[in-house]
């Protein structure tokens, strides 16, 4: 297993470090239409997102799962969440909360500039819907390759069968299904990976409102705690969390960019070449 989990991400490092950073849109996201908004500057950012902190978060994310699987760490964490009755009645409710609020965080600013006629909210919006679509785009593969079961958690369920029947008292904590091809449940946490991705992007596109972006993390790391008290391992949600950053970051900057608040330096990598670009 161990070796398994190394080398699927070691093929991912590579992978995205020797692709070409090819642009499949260089509009500005100030351009008129909508949909070309969402899709601004999408090839770069998709792999952007793995490269982003010359692939540290994605690595973490491997090395992070691996480490709390084999301290023991992820099981204690699952057994002590099923000993705290609270978190039966906050982590399955989150469930539906994570599921909607991806979509109602991007529709929310969207209409509100709309209404408003303000570019910036709508710039937003776009941003925080690619954001979504590259973050579903790489944790649904990551599932459907790991297959690794959930908690089962006792508390999961309110009825005390079910609960004794789920009750197991081996460590299961490293059973991995590789490619059982769900993409619904599994490694990592998409609920946690989607909420951190547009916390990321708010932190990069209002820099200027603290209380918002604070609010927006204080959110995500509230998603992952709940996860990780109903159907996730603690790990999903360091990966989930990992990736979602990388995510976000590297697509709020791409958005920010023609406003003045993107780096001027980067690295990139081009096939067996390394470029360093400078924006004048």
């Amino acid at each position: 297993m161990k070796l398994k989990m190394c080398l699927l991400f070691l093929i991912i490092s590579v992978f995205s470090n020797a692709s070409l950073r090819a642009d499949l849109n260089t509009d500005s996201p100030d351009d008129d239409s909508y949909p070309r908004k969402i899709f601004y500057n999408f090839g770069n950012n998709w792999l952007g997102s793995f490269t982003h902190n010359y692939g540290a978060n994605f690595i973490g994310a491997g090395l992070g799962t691996w480490a709390m699987i084999e301290t023991g760490l992820d099981w204690d964490i699952r057994n002590k969440v099923g000993e705290t009755p609270f978190f039966r009645h906050v982590g399955m409710p989150s469930l539906l909360v994570g599921m909607l609020m991806p979509a109602v965080t991007p529709l929310s600013f969207y209409l509100l500039g709309k209404k408003n006629s303000d570019d910036r909210m709508v710039g937003t919006a776009a941003a925080l819907t690619q954001s979504l679509i590259i973050t579903l785009s790489i944790q649904s593969p990551l599932k459907m390759i790991t297959g690794r079961p959930g908690t089962e958690n006792p508390m999961n369920t309110w009825g005390a069968e079910e609960r004794e029947r789920k009750r197991r008292t081996e460590d299961f904590s490293n059973e991995f299904d590789w490619f059982n091809m769900n993409f619904a449940i599994g490694w990592p946490s998409g609920h946690t990976a989607t909420a951190f991705a547009a916390a990321a992007v708010l932190y990069e596109l209002y820099d200027d409102k603290p209380l918002l972006v604070f609010c927006a993390y204080a959110y995500a790391a509230a998603m992952g705690i709940c996860m990780a008290t109903s159907v996730h391992w603690a790990s999903d949600v360091l990966a989930g969390a990992l990736i979602g950053q990388a995510v976000g970051r590297t697509v709020g900057r791409s958005y920010a960019r023609p406003h003045g608040k993107a780096q001027d330096v980067s690295l990139n990598f081009f096939g067996n070449a390394i470029g360093v670009n400078l924006r004048l």
